[in-house]
């Protein structure tokens, strides 16, 4: 990979690139799950996108002051709800009677990804710390 790649991965994303990617990688995501002809390309696309915004949420979270390792968070809620409704649904006699209790669960699941992401989308960048004396050097040679 470039240095410009590692740089910018490794850089601060401000709160306009953070909203911008949370848009358009969803719309991005929709326009080509229209043009995928099959559910593997879908589900592929889906994971794709989902990797490209947690890159965007990286940036933000380093910007904000937290680390960077919170980015795939949403991705452990989606993937722990759906273990729940796996066991919800095997341990049932009848799933029509669990209709209400899967309803709730995926509706708690999703407002709580949405609000991670607003709240990280509106939490305020800390202020960039001041490059030592030794990078200073290296600028200037």
């Amino acid at each position: 990979m470039s240095h410009a790649v590692v740089a910018w991965l490794r850089g601060r994303g401000k709160r306009r690139e953070y909203w911008i990617a949370s848009i358009a990688v969803p719309v991005a995501a929709m326009v080509f799950k229209g043009v995928a002809q099959s559910d593997l390309a879908s589900d592929g696309l889906d994971w794709a996108s989902v990797a490209v915004w947690c890159v965007f949420a990286a940036r933000r979270l380093r910007d904000a002051g937290l680390p960077a390792w919170l980015a795939p968070f949403p991705v452990a809620i989606y993937l722990a709800w759906q273990g729940l409704n796996l066991l919800i649904i095997r341990s049932a006699g009848n799933v029509m009677d669990l209709v209400g209790t899967l309803t709730t669960l995926s509706i708690f699941s999703v407002s709580l990804i949405i609000v991670l992401a607003v709240a990280l989308g509106v939490w305020k960048p800390r202020p960039a710390s001041a490059p030592s004396p030794d990078q200073q050097a290296e600028v200037f040679g």
